[in-house]
């Protein structure tokens, strides 16, 4: 049987959507980036999109109400005003003690429901998300779990917390790398995060622009960081580490923690595949920002890269 019409929740649903949305915006005179598919403008008017979610931006709040009209001809949508929370990110706008404009995104109600579900009764919190010195192994002689809840689950919703908390950033990619076959070991790190997450449940990612810095990406290596005597025959206990942050206007925009796909056989050949990972985010988030610098007419400074050695 041939369907007319998509279904949601099959895999071409997704792709059938933006290419209808897509169609209704070039049809509006809006103009797609290059960068991003999913970004769209028409002269200062931009539109941001996720899936059935949409971000829009202008200086004229009258040029946003007319889109909005004009979409809801053809889409049934809901208008949620000012941007407060977006894709489960709360977004709070104030000023700070010197009086500068400060953003603050955080996701508490996503904390509260890790908590929940790994139902963490004591009043044990720790300072760190994950312990010192201490790197989680496969610990395939260890015993076996002994809560009942979902580590992948828990892995999945805790990947999505660090678009906020990029300090669990690494502690998670670490027990992530143990999903196939968890043991004890790594259960009491998933708690650790979590009761770290317990005694900050409130915080989140603080944003204050520094309009006179543009982009900046800082990049490390961590060469064979991994290796342990102990679980030294696991080949990915000798793979390298790759950490990078891109920062727009003193603001952190992406950042990536995680291990290198290949064995590299010097501190120079994983420092050079560090920066090569992070060029390929840095390339095109300039072209992006270059965009939108030419949209609005900002002055775009040139990019500043740097490297610290291990």
């Amino acid at each position: 049987m041939r369907l007319k019409k998509n279904l949601y929740g099959l895999k071409q649903a997704g792709l059938s959507w933006f290419e209808m949305l897509q169609d209704h915006l070039l049809s509006l005179e809006f103009k797609q980036s290059d960068s991003d598919p999913c970004f769209f403008y028409c002269n200062e008017l931009i539109l941001i999109c996720y899936m059935d979610d949409c971000l829009m931006f202008s200086p004229s709040k009258k040029d946003v109400d007319l889109l909005i009209a004009a979409l809801k001809g053809t889409f049934v949508l809901t208008d949620e005003g000012d941007v407060s929370a977006y894709l489960g990110i709360q977004i709070e706008k104030y000023r700070d003690e010197k009086e500068n404009e400060t953003l603050m995104m955080s996701q508490p109600h996503l904390i509260q429901r890790i908590l929940d579900t790994i139902n963490l009764m004591d009043q044990h919190l720790h300072d760190t998300p994950a312990e010192p010195k201490k790197l989680l192994t496969k610990d395939t002689e260890g015993e076996r779990r002994k809560c009942e809840w979902s580590y992948h689950s828990i892995l999945g919703m805790l990947n999505y917390l660090c678009t906020t908390r990029p300090k669990i950033l690494f502690a998670v990619h670490q027990c992530a790398q143990f999903s196939i076959d968890p043991r004890l070991s790594h259960e009491i790190a998933v708690k650790r995060i979590a009761r770290y997450l317990k005694r900050m449940m409130m915080e989140g990612l603080i944003l204050r622009p520094d309009f006179a810095l543009s982009t900046q990406c800082f990049v490390d290596a961590d060469f064979a960081g991994a290796w342990d005597k102990e679980d030294c025959t696991d080949p990915s206990s000798v793979y390298s580490h790759t950490g990078y942050v891109i920062m727009y206007t003193r603001c952190p925009i992406l950042w990536v923690s995680r291990l290198q796909t290949e064995v590299e056989l010097s501190t120079m050949e994983a420092e050079y595949i560090a920066l090569s990972q992070a060029m390929r985010d840095l390339i095109p988030f300039m072209n992006l920002v270059n965009d939108v610098s030419q949209i609005l007419n900002i002055k775009y400074n040139s990019p500043e890269v740097q490297y610290k050695s291990t």
